[in-house]
C-alpha cells in the first residue's frame, strides 16, 4: 500500500515543526555566560625601607633625599682606606658593618655607611675627630650628652652625621631649599664648603641633625 499525507496531516506536521523550532528559539535567548574578566594588572611598589642607592635624575640631584642614604654604591673599585675618609668614618667601622667585604671593594659592591662609631679603647675626642675626618663640633652637634667631654671610654657609640651624595651638579642654594635646612646650619657642618656655590656631582654632604633646620 502506497503511503501518502493527508491536507490533516501536514497542518498538524506544520504546527509540530513550528513548536519545536519555537522552542529551540526560546533555548537560544537564555542567558549567555559573562565574558571572562580580565584580572588586573599586578601593582610593583618598592618597599619604602630599603633605600635607594642608584644615582637620582637630573632633576632630584641627590641621592635618597631627602630620606639621607645608608649605603653608597661604588661605581668603580676602591680602597677601604679611600672610602673610609670620603665617607667620614673609618676602616674598621666600615668592617663591623659590612663583614667580609674585600679590600680593594670591587666595583658595583654595596656597602653600608656606618650610623655610628664603637669606641674600642679609651681615648680623647679629639682623637676620633682626627680619625673620621669630623670636627669636635659636627660630633658634639649629634652627641650633645659628650659635649665638653675630653675623654671617651671603652664600649661609649657616637651618633655619626647623616651624609648625603650630590648626583649630579646643582646650586647650594637649590641644595638649602631641597633639605629644608637652613645655610647658617648646612655650613656649620660642611666649613669646608665656605665660598662654594656650587656643588659638584660626587661632593658628600655632612647633615646638620633634623632638629636644627
Amino acid at each position: 500500500m502506497s503511503r501518502f499525507r493527508t491536507p490533516q496531516c501536514g497542518v498538524a506536521l506544520s504546527l509540530i515543526l513550528g513548536v519545536i523550532w519555537l522552542t529551540g528559539c526560546g533555548g537560544s535567548q537564555a542567558t549567555s555566560p559573562p565574558p571572562p574578566t580580565v584580572p588586573p594588572k599586578a601593582v610593583v611598589t618598592t618597599n619604602p625601607l630599603v633605600p635607594t642607592p642608584q644615582a637620582a635624575l637630573a632633576q632630584e640631584p641627590f641621592q635618597g633625599a631627602p630620606k639621607y642614604p645608608d649605603v653608597y654604591l661604588l661605581t668603580a673599585a676602591q680602597r677601604k682606606s679611600d672610602l673610609a675618609s670620603f665617607l667620614y668614618t673609618t676602616v674598621r667601622d666600615l668592617d663591623r658593618v659590612n663583614p667580609g667585604v674585600p679590600d680593594p671593594i670591587p666595583s658595583g659592591t654595596l656597602v653600608a655607611i656606618p650610623y655610628d662609631y664603637l669606641v674600642t679603647q679609651p681615648k680623647p675626642f679629639a682623637s676620633i675627630a682626627a680619625e673620621t675626618g669630623l670636627s669636635k663640633e659636627v660630633l658634639f652637634t649629634y652627641n650633645p650628652v659628650l659635649r665638653n667631654t675630653e675623654n671617651l671610654a671603652q664600649g661609649t657609640r657616637l651618633v655619626m652625621p647623616r651624609l648625603l651624595i650630590v648626583s649630579d651638579v646643582t646650586q647650594l642654594s637649590a641644595a638649602v631649599e631641597r633639605l629644608a635646612v637652613s645655610r647658617v646650619a648646612l655650613m656649620q657642618a660642611n666649613p669646608n664648603l665656605a665660598g662654594t656655590e656650587k656643588l659638584l656631582s660626587g661632593t658628600v654632604l655632612i647633615l646638620p641633625p633634623e632638629d636644627q633646620p
